[in-house]
């Protein structure tokens, strides 16, 4: 769900791919045991799990001190093909650009993977999600300001004087034909920013600090805060947010989602107000209980008595954005069906997808009947 947020987009991939090694694990664990570092899992990328993005710059910044004397004495070593590898990953992870977007990714992945163990909850909703998603979004929004860049930008030059990596300022390292001034035509014009120029003032001026806040920093908040709205519309939300009251049976507040499937499903709306007054006031009385939970609904909502609310209630189930669970099957059907399974016939393949997905069913088999009962079958083959 969160993959489609679009920070990859953005060109800062490499700042993460580019650590993702395969560093030899004895000389780095031996090198963190020398140093007193407290060893933490340096694991692979996922586009599907965000939080395995945040846990590596964390891994990074904590063993960078191992990491780069691993590859110090690889260089030194040059015992194999790695060595110029190895002094490729050095170049770039002693880089200002490097330690400043390692630190941007941290800070704002950090963000991103609360709501992100949120939606990988088994009973999470989006409904449920939809405070903590316009919590999210309203944090970046406030963070987008020179405040909070300065208070990272100051973890920023701590790291940096510890490991002595110089700041330089991209403007003064380009060629002044390299950057776009102001047309001699276009100086007595009020408005001029749009086309893309920069002020002499700006380019001579400029600060480390201030590059790296337009045009790393902001950009990627810009990036972030866009698609987050995109991908999580209002529409989506005020969806999420009306199953969720229709499954506390709140016909008012549900209205949005009825009204969207009453025509599609045939479902009679006068009807289906008497059947959830009917069921309000049933499942109280059976349960005891103002407080109506989605397992009731399953237990005691049959199709021949209450027709319109079952209806409802099966759309509300199978949608993902009220239940974890229908994501995580889409998810499943590439683990099942891989590139050593290209030749799988349809039918194995959808036994195989609803024993993944009733895995809970499927783990009380007991194996030895499975056994017995292809035992007892007459497998002999008559030759004519």
């Amino acid at each position: 769900m969160l993959r489609k947020l679009g920070l990859f987009s953005i060109p800062l991939k490499g700042y993460i791919s580019i650590f993702i090694i395969q560093l030899k694990t004895k000389c780095l664990l031996t090198c963190k045991k020398k140093l007193g570092i407290k060893s933490i899992h340096i694991g692979c990328l996922s586009d599907t799990r965000w939080n395995c993005l945040f846990k590596n710059c964390e891994a990074i910044l904590h063993n960078y001190k191992a990491i780069i004397n691993v590859l110090q004495e690889e260089i030194d070593n040059q015992t194999d093909r790695n060595a110029n590898e190895a002094l490729g990953i050095l170049t770039n992870m002693s880089t200002s650009s490097f330690i400043v977007n390692l630190f941007i990714l941290k800070d704002i992945l950090s963000i991103i993977n609360i709501l992100c163990q949120m939606l990988q909850e088994k009973n999470a909703t989006l409904g449920k999600a939809a405070i903590l998603i316009k919590g999210v979004l309203q944090t970046f929004e406030n963070d987008k300001s020179t405040l909070a860049f300065n208070n990272l930008w100051l973890e920023i030059q701590d790291f940096a004087k510890d490991y002595n990596i110089n700041f330089n300022v991209p403007f003064q390292t380009q060629r002044l034909k390299q950057i776009k001034r102001e047309p001699n035509r276009l100086i007595d014009f009020v408005l001029t920013t749009a086309t893309g120029a920069k002020e002499p003032n700006e380019v001579d001026n400029a600060t480390a600090e201030h590059y790296f806040r337009v045009n790393a920093y902001f950009k990627v908040l810009d990036s972030i805060i866009v698609n987050m709205k995109k991908r999580f519309c209002t529409e989506s939300l005020e969806m999420a947010e009306s199953i969720d009251n229709f499954f506390k049976l709140n016909i008012e507040k549900s209205k949005f989602f009825i009204d969207h499937y009453k025509d599609l499903l045939d479902v009679n709306c006068y009807n289906l107000k008497s059947e959830i007054t009917v069921v309000k006031n049933y499942l109280t009385l059976t349960t005891g209980k103002d407080d109506i939970s989605l397992e009731d609904l399953k237990t005691f909502i049959v199709k021949n008595v209450y027709p319109n609310i079952y209806k409802l209630l099966q759309v509300a189930l199978t949608l993902p954005i009220s239940s974890a669970t229908c994501e995580r099957s889409f998810s499943a059907m590439r683990r099942i069906k891989t590139w050593m399974r290209s030749t799988m016939v349809e039918n194995r393949f959808n036994d195989l997808s609803i024993l993944n997905i009733e895995k809970d069913l499927a783990k009380k088999i007991n194996n030895n009947d499975i056994v017995n009962a292809f035992l007892n079958k007459n497998r002999y083959i008559v030759l004519k």
